[in-house]
């Protein structure tokens, strides 16, 4: 039974009344008691959530729009709510929050309160938020009698999550279209709720999927390699679930914080019992990954500095948390998909890089917000983790649609790490068709160019993972020496040999670019600039500036629609050739964990320009695998593919010669002052190009 205390505008407050499941009698019963007894309306209902620091997930419907808003601090929230059924109507205002010193919805030995709404009860509503941040460094705790407590006095009471709050929510919900669905429900103004539906710590699909392991099945035959859920690190019940009650019995909990419903991912027994009675209700049906939210949640109730668990203080486990939290299922994916894990994860510490990836957070689609996540990139990137996102366009519609940021946004994210389209803008998503013909149009420009990008991609990755330098790092990184690399937020280098420069100022028409020691060439024009110098570019829509540094090797493939069609795709080896320059092309199978024993393998390729007699020499050695197996042969051999040669150089060849013969069919485009040829040759051999470079 949960008992419940109104505290009503005229300032009577009715005796507590106590109540389990409430139905749509029971609830307009209540409603009409409180009527009669103030012979007003209802004002003020006031609710307090015991647990201060990790607030329940309300939505608002505005129009047609969902917001999901997660609360760390102390809020306030007003609810206009009309609830009609049967005689009794009854219209008000909800307050929910956590306001110190009112009257209470308590709970009674309860961890969890559900309420049933039957289909007779129509709930139109509209939130509006207003934002109490004066509570968020005062009292932590509640005393039973609702009086505030000291943070150091003691744990806090069962934590309040309301299952009306719950009731929009779809959980879990599909990962690549980056929204949280509300299919079951109507989107319009009233919705129609009939049930209590399943949440993200329960594991249990909402009935708006009657058939999930078909749904992801047929995902994964439009070519999606994995495919992923939401889920939090708090346990929850659900309509088919008891969960929490299972884990609270089994002492899978953290100790200390069963009421929170934390699971003790710090014990592998504890991770392991969560694994088989959470994550595998859905994993069998065919989910490969997690995105694995609220790694936040971990708040030891009372003194941060006692050591609580293990030798360590509960300050120093609410930053181990995300670690412990990102490892459960990466490692279990892996043992349970045979293949390399993957994990999407909010939080992180030193160490959370071991467990790709994590992403920036909820940022607002908002200009004022588009340029700090690129700085946040940076600042990750040089504290040792390179697999970083963002959602690309922003995460919350706070304002009115705007091409023009998505646009900006989506050229900054395919130089990204990782690429990834997620938000909560229904009913368009950060879908690029939504966003009109041009829209689309120069979208996918971009993601193009990023699956033709792919061989460099991978093979920087692999230099990261041997000498831990960002795929995303700052310009001060290779410039150390230059003090104006230190004060720049919103350039960067893409691998060694590409500077990414987004625009970020609305409906810019320009914007300058800082060029370090070196040579550059244009991406897109061609055009050499010398370094330490700034330079202003016009920057139309479709634009964002890309250069290429001096001494540059890119290797590139085709366009393709999905990764698996990129094995045996030629390689076009593309430089910038400026004095001596190499780099090792790595390839593997692209899925398991052999690479780890040697299952690899690397192509040298090396640039020389020798400016004394006007030639370029590029040779591309065979690929090489580290490790032989019993019988001699290279433990990974990768697919047989053609090699061609894209060069930036200063004047038009006079011969182009590759392995000593001379090419007739190569090309020079004059404006771009580029040479591009196909060598007639692949990997199963040395390949060595000689270029006479014209003097006259």
């Amino acid at each position: 039974a949960t008992r419940i205390t109104a505290t009503l505008s005229a300032g009577v407050t009715l005796e507590p009344k106590m109540i389990s499941i409430m139905d749509a009698e029971q609830y307009r019963g209540y409603a009409s008691e409180l009527l009669k007894t103030t012979g007003t309306r209802i004002n003020e209902f006031k609710f307090l959530n015991e647990n201060p620091d990790y607030y329940y997930y309300p939505q608002y419907h505005n129009n047609t729009d969902w917001k999901e808003y997660v609360y760390r601090t102390a809020i306030t929230q007003n609810y206009g709510i009309n609830v009609e059924g049967g005689d009794h109507v009854a219209n008000y205002n909800l307050s929910v929050g956590y306001t110190l010193g009112q009257s209470t919805l308590k709970f009674n030995n309860m961890n969890r309160l559900s309420i049933r709404f039957n289909t007779d009860i129509k709930l139109t509503y509209k939130f509006n938020v207003r934002f109490d941040a004066s509570f968020a460094n005062q009292t932590r705790n509640i005393r039973d009698d609702g009086a505030p407590k000291g943070y150091d006095e003691g744990t806090p009471t069962s934590p309040a999550f309301l299952a009306y709050v719950k009731s929009p929510f779809l959980s879990p919900y599909t990962y690549g279209r980056g929204v949280m669905s509300n299919s079951h429900i109507d989107i319009e103004d009233e919705s129609y709720l009939n049930e209590a539906l399943s949440y993200f710590g329960n594991y249990n699909w909402q009935l708006a999927f009657p058939d999930p392991k078909g749904m992801i099945d047929s995902i994964y035959a439009e070519h999606i390699d994995l495919f992923g859920l939401h889920v939090r690190s708090i346990a929850d019940d659900g309509p088919n679930s008891t969960l929490y009650q299972d884990a609270l019995a089994a002492g899978a909990l953290f100790p200390g914080m069963e009421q929170q419903g934390i699971f003790n991912f710090f014990d592998e027994e504890k991770a392991d019992w969560w694994w088989q009675h959470g994550p595998m209700r859905v994993v069998n049906d065919g989910v490969k990954f997690f995105k694995t939210d609220v790694g936040s949640a971990f708040r030891y109730p009372g003194r941060t500095d006692s050591v609580i668990y293990e030798g360590f203080t509960g300050a120093e486990l609410h930053n181990l948390f995300p670690l412990a939290y990102g490892a459960a299922p990466y490692k279990r994916f892996i043992g349970q998909n045979r293949m390399r894990g993957f994990t999407h994860t909010r939080e992180g510490y030193a160490g959370i890089q071991r467990y790709p990836f994590i992403w920036a957070g909820d940022w607002g689609t908002e200009w004022q917000w588009f340029e700090p996540v690129i700085r946040g990139g940076l600042t990750i990137a040089l504290s040792g983790v390179g697999y970083w996102s963002h959602c690309m366009g922003g995460f919350e519609q706070y304002s009115p649609y705007d091409t023009d940021l998505y646009l900006r946004w989506c050229q900054f994210g395919m130089f990204s790490p990782v690429a990834m389209l997620f938000g909560m803008d229904h009913p368009r998503y950060h879908e690029p068709w939504t966003y009109g013909e041009e829209g689309q149009r120069i979208f996918t420009t971009y993601d193009s160019l990023r699956y033709t990008l792919i061989p460099y991609l991978y093979s920087n990755a692999w230099e990261m993972m041997q000498t831990s330098r960002p795929l995303m790092a700052p310009m001060l990184y290779d410039w150390q020496n230059d003090e104006v690399t230190y004060r720049m937020c919103d350039q960067f280098m893409f691998g060694h040999s590409m500077m990414i420069c987004p625009v970020t100022n609305k409906g810019a028409l320009s914007r300058p670019v800082y060029f370090p020691g070196g040579e550059w060439v244009d991406f897109w024009t061609g055009e050499r600039i010398d370094g330490r110098q700034w330079k202003s570019f016009l920057t139309p829509q479709w634009l964002m500036p890309i250069f290429i540094r001096q001494d540059a090797i890119i290797v590139k493939q085709p366009e393709v629609q999905w990764m698996a069609q990129s094995e045996g795709q030629p390689i076009t080896v593309c430089c910038y050739p400026v004095g001596t320059s190499d780099y090792d092309i790595y390839e593997d199978d692209g899925r398991s964990l052999d690479y780890e024993q040697g299952a690899y393998a690397l192509s040298r390729v090396e640039s020389r320009m020798d400016t004394s007699d006007s030639k370029w020499t590029l040779t591309i050695s065979k690929p090489e695998c580290p490790v032989k197996d019993k019988k001699g042969r290279p433990r990974f051999t990768p697919a047989v593919h053609a090699y061609g040669v894209e060069a930036y150089l200063d004047a038009k060849p006079a011969s182009v010669m590759v392995n000593g013969r001379t090419l007739t069919d190569w090309n020079w485009d004059e404006t771009l002052r580029l040479l591009r040829f196909d060598t007639g040759l692949d990997n199963t051999q040395d390949i060595t190009v000689t270029v006479e470079i014209s003097t006259l």
